[in-house]
């Protein structure tokens, strides 16, 4: 749980076609019992202050209204609401399958407490059902269901405990006709499979549910995607194992026939690449904005960290890359390390002596490295011996001059951002008196649930410290990873320094290669990007911009025959021109006009009605002129081009009307349109030369470029045989860089482009 003051936030209403908002009630007994268990912090949580907690209701306020619209528009009618029945009815639902939405929020910035006053007034709402998916990590599972065992006036269980009550489902059955049952499981097929049988066995599917998939990008996709897309008989590639219980034919959703699935995650890349028909890909998506105090991406990777000589300003520290190589072969603690933990401990006595708060409780270091568990404990003997030898100085007075050298480093570091640091003396002090407790801890898949007791902590591992786990007080993260190919999502849920620390800025710092700092940095404007994409869009719809050297997402979630990609540089063109063909074969007068419309309109629109622009006695200077992107995206419904794939090839202008609009700020909406006459004999190739093609790719904005080819040669090599008419050849440029900087490439899942 997140401490007072620190989840004051609003959310943004995504709307789309096919969900709007109904006024969900918020006057029932499980908020108004939530809201005083959260002010007071019950069960060992943290207090929330009354403005925080008024901020959290009004977000789930607006979730829990755009869940009740969806369960009334494609589930059933008449069953929700401070008037509704409650119970499900046998009626299947009104759409072909239940309404799937998403929940977007961001790294550590209180997604849970989120989940928790949703389900407080979705159960005031009439749901019945809520289940909770998580990471099947214990830690997670343990952590997740203590958070939100404060929910009040409904019955809660975790699958962690499973043996303990599957066995009661007297009671469980006759719990969903009071307050409701609530329901926290492992994403584990050993838990989903006794989870559907136990829902089935007290009644479950006789109530409205609401299922919250937390980090639902995670594992509750098929992972057999693209190995179905790419086989000869799809039939007999089956569904991953979670998948099946979540989603399958015999999963949770179909043991909850009345129930809407809301995707929970803050790295939604491969929920929003999923195919249309999939029941993961969401059709409505709220976004979470982070309240007041959180510390994220535009803190530790904002520009200004990265200093012109190629340097670092804090809170980010770079690390040479050689480093990796010194900690993986564990021959010796790299220098970086050496700084990392000289800061740590000097940022940790300074906060420490500030304020008795932070004195005597956890102060937090953490080592992310590879996936390999020898490289963790490689890591974790190399700081054990390193604190000993500290410690050892400290206490005897052994070795004094190098105790003296190790902390003024970490106290030179801490003097850029806290002015006036305590003394090398008194730090020694401290961490002679905080050293005597601490911990090492490794945290990975063998050993998965760590505590973190009221001490100095030294966490080392790899995933495992990604997804959903909270380290509070978190104040120095040395991430040594690296990948040549890694995946957005998994980087971005790497950031575990995320959070509501606004009082710990100067105390905090990231400790990375400067390939690594570049790789947040960029996909925290991606991440920006995608968010105003999905404020602005009506649909889930939106192109993905993915940084040079990451994947979105794994590929193996995502159909291969229904991705669409686009690079900087990109030259975009349908090897064939628009024909249209009559009863006999083509119709060339009505190809002709169809041509020639266009090419009028296109001239009237970019060159102001001057047709000698396209004369091949116009010096190319005079061919070029400015214009917007929207110009050019209005432009791509007039030109004609041919709808077969086939014909078409790459130039599809659906998906190049999504492209340019998700780049259009970044372009400052401009764009470059070129004209000229031609005389195109090989439909392998554009109009354009590679000397004409590298100048408007270092344009830095998109270039539509429209060739008139009006030779009418019968026979142009044998490809264009049946084309003796004027056509309108249009080429498209996408930039290599904007602004001296690099472009994202573009990636986009096409199936159900023709309803947008």
């Amino acid at each position: 749980m997140t401490g007072a003051g620190e989840i004051d936030g609003i959310s943004r209403n995504v709307e789309t076609a096919e969900v709007g908002y109904v006024e969900p009630r918020t006057d029932g007994p499980v908020l108004a019992n939530t809201r005083e268990a959260l002010l007071s912090g019950a069960n060992g949580q943290k207090a929330i202050s009354e403005q925080a907690l008024a901020k959290v209701v009004g977000e789930a306020t607006r979730v829990t209204g755009r869940v009740i619209a969806a369960y009334t528009t494609h589930v059933a009618r008449g069953e929700l609401g401070a008037t509704g029945t409650g119970t499900a009815s046998n009626a299947p639902p009104l759409s072909e399958g239940c309404a799937t939405g998403l929940l977007y929020g961001k790294v550590q910035s209180g997604k849970t407490l989120a989940m928790i006053a949703t389900a407080a007034l979705a159960l005031d709402n009439g749901f019945r059902v809520i289940i909770v998916l998580t990471s099947d990590n214990v830690s997670l599972v343990e952590q997740t269901a203590s958070r939100f065992s404060a929910l009040q006036g409904a019955t809660v269980r975790s699958s962690d405990n499973i043996g303990s009550w599957v066995e009661d489902e007297r009671h469980f059955a006759s719990a969903l006709q009071g307050g409701g049952l609530v329901l926290v499981s492992a994403k584990n097929t050993a838990h989903l499979r006794r989870f559907c049988d136990f829902l089935a066995g007290i009644g479950a599917a006789r109530y409205p549910a609401l299922i919250l998939d937390d980090e639902a990008d995670q594992a509750s996709l098929d992972t057999n995607t693209r190995k179905r897309s790419q086989a000869d008989d799809p039939a007999t590639v089956a569904a991953s194992k979670i998948y099946d219980w979540t989603n399958g034919e015999d999963s949770i959703r179909t043991r909850l026939p009345h129930h809407v699935y809301l995707q929970v995650t803050a790295t939604p890349f491969a929920l929003l690449l999923q195919n249309i028909d999939n029941s993961l890909r969401p059709s409505f998506t709220e976004l979470i904005e982070p309240g007041e105090g959180y510390v994220g991406g535009d803190f530790f990777f904002h520009q200004r960290c990265f200093r012109d000589d190629g340097g670092a300003n804090p809170p980010l520290c770079f690390a040479p890359e050689s480093d990796i190589d010194e900690l993986v072969t564990h021959e010796k603690l790299p220098e970086s390390l050496e700084l990392a933990l000289a800061f740590f401990l000097s940022a940790a006595a300074a906060e420490g002596l500030t304020s008795s708060r932070y004195r005597f409780a956890a102060q937090n270091f953490l080592v992310h490295t590879s996936v390999r568990k020898v490289d963790h404990k490689a890591a974790a003997d190399m700081i054990r011996k390193r604190l000993s030898e500290l410690y050892d100085s400290l206490l005897r007075g052994h070795d004094s001059l190098a105790a003296d050298t190790f902390f003024t480093a970490g106290l030179q570091e801490l003097r850029k951002t806290v002015e006036a640091p305590p003394s090398l003396g008194t730090v020694k002090e401290y961490v002679k008196s905080r050293l005597q407790d601490r911990e090492v801890l490794v945290v990975n898949s063998e050993k998965d649930k760590p505590r973190f007791g009221s001490r100095l902590n030294f966490i080392v591992g790899g995933n495992i410290l990604g997804r959903g786990l909270t380290i509070e007080n978190l104040l120095a993260t040395y991430y040594l990873r690296s990948a040549n190919i890694g995946q957005m999502d998994t980087v971005l849920q790497h950031a575990r320094m995320f959070g509501y620390r606004q009082a710990d800025k100067p105390y905090l710092r990231v400790f990375l290669p400067q390939l690594e700092a570049n790789r947040f940095r960029s996909i925290q404007v991606a991440e920006e990007n995608l968010r105003d994409l999905l404020e602005e869009a009506k649909s889930s719809t939106v192109p993905i911009q993915v940084i040079s050297g990451l994947r979105p997402t794994r590929p193996g979630v995502l159909d291969a025959n229904s991705i669409e990609t686009i690079r900087p540089g990109e030259v975009v063109f349908p090897p064939m021109p628009f024909i249209r063909f009559g009863r006999h074969g083509v119709d060339t007068a009505g190809s002709t006009s169809a041509h020639d419309t266009a090419f009028r309109k296109l001239v009237d629109v970019f060159f102001a009605g001057d047709f000698s622009v396209f004369a091949k006695s116009k010096p190319k200077a005079e061919r070029l002129r400015t214009t917007t992107i929207s110009a050019v995206i209005d432009a791509l419904s007039w030109i004609p081009y041919p709808p077969e794939p086939e014909r078409r090839g790459n130039w599809d202008p659906r998906i190049l009307r999504l492209i340019l609009e998700s780049c259009s700020e970044k372009f400052e909406n401009q764009a470059l349109v070129y004209g000229r006459d031609a005389e195109r004999t090989n439909i392998t190739v554009g109009m354009l030369g590679g000397t004409d093609i590298s100048k408007f790719k270092s344009k830095g904005v998109p270039v539509l470029c429209l060739f008139y080819d009006r030779s009418e040669t019968s026979d142009r090599r044998g490809v264009l045989r049946d084309v003796s008419f004027p056509y309108v050849f249009p080429q498209l440029i996408f930039p290599s860089t904007a602004r001296g900087k690099v472009l994202p490439t573009q990636v986009i899942n096409v199936t159900g482009l023709e309803e947008n």
